[in-house]
């Protein structure tokens, strides 16, 4: 039986790449293809190529064998790129693949690398929300919608030192508190990504040097005090109840807004705050002296006898006043407060400073700063400092009166 005769394969009949050298005026010529995609090496760059689709203006691409498998390599697409920026980036990557390293999966690192805006939905999620309390996961959530969303959809090693310092000065031109803050948390985000998501890379925070922050001193004076009662009675209610115990208890706002029956003991003159809730995020117990007992009675009874259902059953000492939103409780003092402050004739004062002049009677009387730090709530002695450098005698004064007016034994 015959064997078939052999096929001799003539080399010169396989389909040869094209090759051109390149300018931007021949690539631009060349004509996309109806199908598939149209390939054009350069004669200069070897595995420099120029790949041309049905949709496209061209992209530049290496092609070689790296360890033994093809390598296709996009350096950018025409236009973006020029030419004679293609060959040098195919010389550098084709030096790094001689030197026994793969581009391509720094490449590859880089794509899975999270981003700012991805890392704080992370950190959100992992660590914040599950640890600390909703005061702290608010203020850091409004750092990052106010001030680090510009750098949102940057990969973390695109973050570069000298970015961070230019954030920091433009933040710093309207608050140096915030501009602080706000570094100092996207720090903590570098260093949880290096601690739980192997980041690798440097922290650009590192080299910024943080303003110079000065402790607030400001609380109501001797003068002041008086006409700030007496403004915040003509106000009206609840917010003359809701300021009164601000200063009569030294507590936050925030802890006042969201004060619940369940949690007074009037008997005992105490009100606890849970640790959820408080600021340092452990329960605080705070004694209620007489004008604020008196305040909360009074306003226990009168929402016993509300007609309306939803006062009536709220389990807060302040209800919201429309219901309206998902808040339960008051909220938005900063604008009746602007306008008693207003009415007093007092200006640069905050309704922190409330909780402040609670202090310097405190201090006035003699108390100890450990005990003033215990009765605010402060987590640090080094928060209660300022009571020991003010003046305080006029206060102690002013604070008596106060009380008085509380009581109703006084003028207003």
């Amino acid at each position: 039986m015959s064997q078939p005769a052999l096929k001799l394969v003539d080399s010169t009949t396989r389909k040869r790449p094209r090759r051109t050298g390149f300018t931007k005026t021949a690539l631009e010529r060349l004509a996309p293809p109806d199908t598939g995609e149209t390939l054009v090496y350069d004669t200069k760059v070897k595995g420099l190529c120029f790949r041309l689709r049905p949709s496209s203006t061209g992209s530049f691409y290496l092609y070689r064998k790296h360890r033994g498998r093809p390598i296709r390599m996009k350096l950018g697409t025409l236009g973006d790129m020029t030419v004679e920026k293609a060959r040098k980036a195919a010389t550098a990557a084709i030096s790094e693949f001689n030197a026994g390293r793969d581009p391509m999966a720094d490449r590859r690192t880089e794509r899975g690398e999270l981003t700012i805006g991805e890392l704080w939905k992370v950190y959100l999620a992992e660590h914040l929300e599950p640890r600390c309390s909703p005061r702290t996961v608010r203020a850091e959530s409004g750092l990052v919608k106010k001030h680090l969303k510009t750098i949102s959809t940057r990969r973390l090693s695109d973050v570069s030192p000298a970015m961070v310092k230019r954030l920091h000065a433009k933040i710093g031109t309207k608050s140096k508190t915030s501009a602080n803050r706000s570094i100092q948390l996207l720090r903590r985000l570098y260093r949880y990504a290096a601690r739980h998501h192997g980041h690798e890379g440097r922290i650009p925070t590192a080299g910024v040097e943080l303003f110079r922050e000065h402790a607030r001193e400001r609380f109501l004076s001797a003068d002041e005090l008086p006409r700030f009662l007496e403004a915040a009675d003509a106000e009206g209610q609840p917010w003359s109840d809701f300021f009164r115990l601000c200063l009569a208890t030294g507590a936050r706002r925030s802890d006042v807004q969201a004060r619940r029956w369940a949690d007074l003991d009037l008997p005992a003159r105490r009100w606890s705050i849970p640790g959820v809730q408080s600021k340092n995020g452990r329960t605080m117990t705070v004694p209620l002296t007489a004008p604020a007992v008196e305040i909360v009675t009074r306003r226990k009874a009168e929402q016993a006898d509300a007609e309306n259902d939803r006062i009536r059953e709220s389990e807060y000492v302040f209800p919201v006043l429309r219901n309206k939103g998902k808040a339960a409780h008051l909220s938005q003092p900063a604008r009746p407060f602007a306008r008693i402050c207003k009415r007093a004739k007092i200006k640069g004062a905050t309704i922190h400073d409330l909780c402040r002049t609670c202090g310097a009677f405190l201090a006035a009387s003699g108390v100890s700063l450990p005990i003033i730090g215990k009765a605010l709530g402060h987590a640090d002695l080094r928060a209660t400092q300022i009571y020991a450098r003010l003046d305080l005698d006029p206060v102690a004064a002013a604070m008596e009166g106060a009380s008085a007016a509380m009581n109703g034994k006084g003028a207003k």
